[in-house]
Formats: C-alpha cells, structure tokens, sequence
C-alpha cells in the first residue's frame, strides 16, 4: 500500500512542469544560435543568400518546438514510472529520429535549394508524428493493440481534418495580410512564423480530432479519454491564439506575434497526458 502510494507521488506535475520549462528555456537559449552558427559555418554564406531571412527564422522556430517536446519527455521520463516512462521513453525515441531526420533536411537543402520549402512545414510533420505515436502507444499501453488498417485510417482521417484547417488558415493570412501590414521588418518574421503555426496547430487539432472520432466509432474507451482531452486543449488555445492574432493584428497594422505560443500547448498538454495515465496505473 505505502508503495502504490509512493509510486504515484513520482509523477508530480507542479514538479515536472517547473523542470519542464526550465529546461525547454535552456534548450532554446543555448540551441538556437549553437545550431544557426553551425550551419552557416559548415555551409557558409552562400546557402543563406537569398534565403538567410527564412532560414534563419526557421531554424529558430524549429529549435524553440523541438526543445519543448525534448524537455517535456526527459524530465517525465526521469521523473516516472510504469506506463508514463514506457511512454516518455518511447516518444523520446521517435523524437531523437525526428531531430535527425530535420538535420538531414537542412543538409540536403543546402545542395537542392528546391527542398527548402519544406523546411517549414516539416515542423508540422514532427508535431504530428510525435502526437500520433502517442495515441497509438497509449492504446498499446491499455493492451488493445490497433491494427495496420485501423491506423491508415486514423492517417487518413487525420489528413482530411488537417487540410480543411491549414487550407482556410493559409488562404485567409494571405487573403487579408497584404503588404501595407509590413512596415518593419520584424513583421516579416512573425508572418512566417504565424505560417509555421498553421502547420503545428493543424497537427494539434487533427491528430486528437482522428482519434477520438474513429475510437469512438470502434468503442476504444481508454483512447477516446485521452484523445478527448487533448483536443479540448487545442481547441480552447487555437481559438483564443487566433482571435488574439486577428485582433491585435488588424488594430495595430503590423502582423502580431504570436511565434511562443503553441509551445505552451505542447507542455502543457503532453504533461497533463501523462498525469492521466500516472492517476490510471
């Protein structure tokens, strides 16, 4: 008794969220301008001209997400047991090979420039990929294994649902920004960062969205849950991220920053993800 007792004190969620943050800040601090200076010095200026404004800014985007997701899955893997460290482990896993495969984008960039459109809706895949293995995982986890099909159709779904939010999003910035909004050049960068949002926010909707309506089609109780709570995280943060960015942006005349934000969803809703399964062991 005193030890089931012990075993769920492990995962303190004040604890880890603190410890979380701190890291992600030292992550980002140190990684961003370490991992621009290694590229311009193992590639030179060259690469940058006439895209050193996009690379550098996405290469700061991507540092900031993936040092979230990194610092949210290490401190819950060190401060864990049972299924949340089977999970953390495992999304950690899935997480290091998404950072190197990002690498080996930015290198095959460098020598087919054509691929550097891909940079930035690359962070969206890796949010996917990241969200979708958690589901998967935790269904294993409850001892109901989905089958092949079954997860070709939570992609496909996911999909569907993923392009009729990015679509709208993507139409309306560039429909109703238009270059009267850009006096500055830091108006430049938030633009493109609210495009790199689209891509992140379209995986945090439609991921959770796929999830819950397939489980709940097919009876998945325990995958239902948690599929279910992520989604109204999205939902309430998307909807007020949105609506902070149209108004802030067409009062003001100049494109609202809004490039932090989705990195506290992705905390705060990984955390609250794996406190659920620690209450549940």
């Amino acid at each position: 008794m005193i030890d089931n007792i012990k075993d769920r004190e492990l995962f303190d969620i004040k604890k880890v969220g603190i410890i979380s943050i701190m890291v992600w800040f030292l992550l980002n601090v140190l990684a961003i301008p370490l991992s621009f200076s290694m590229i311009i010095s193992l590639f030179g200026k060259t690469w940058l001209s006439g895209n050193n404004y996009f690379i550098e800014n996405e290469v700061g985007y991507f540092t900031f997400l993936i040092s979230s997701i990194l610092a949210v899955l290490s401190v819950s893997y060190y401060y864990s047991k049972g299924k949340v460290k089977a999970l953390s482990g495992y999304l950690l896993k899935i997480t290091s090979m998404l950072l190197i495969s990002k690498i080996a984008l930015y290198v095959i960039s460098v020598y087919y420039p054509a691929y550097i459109s891909l940079l930035g809706i690359s962070n969206g895949f890796i949010c996917y990929v990241v969200f979708m293995a958690m589901f998967i995982k935790i269904s294993e986890l409850y001892g109901k294994k989905l089958s092949f099909l079954d997860r070709i159709k939570i992609i496909a779904l996911s999909l569907l649902i993923y392009l009729a939010i990015t679509y709208p999003l993507y139409w309306g910035i560039y429909t109703f920004i238009t270059e009267d909004y850009f006096t500055y050049p830091s108006d430049y960068w938030h633009f493109e960062k609210f495009i790199f949002f689209i891509y992140v926010l379209g995986a945090l909707i439609s991921v959770p969205s796929s999830t819950y309506i397939y489980s709940k089609l097919t009876n998945l109780g325990d995958l239902k849950k948690y599929s279910l709570e992520m989604l109204k995280y999205s939902i309430v943060f998307s909807v007020i991220t949105l609506i902070s960015f149209w108004a802030f942006t067409l009062y003001y005349h100049h494109v609202f920053s809004i490039g932090s934000f989705i990195v506290w969803l992705i905390i705060y809703s990984l955390i609250m993800i794996f406190k659920m399964l620690d209450i549940e062991r």
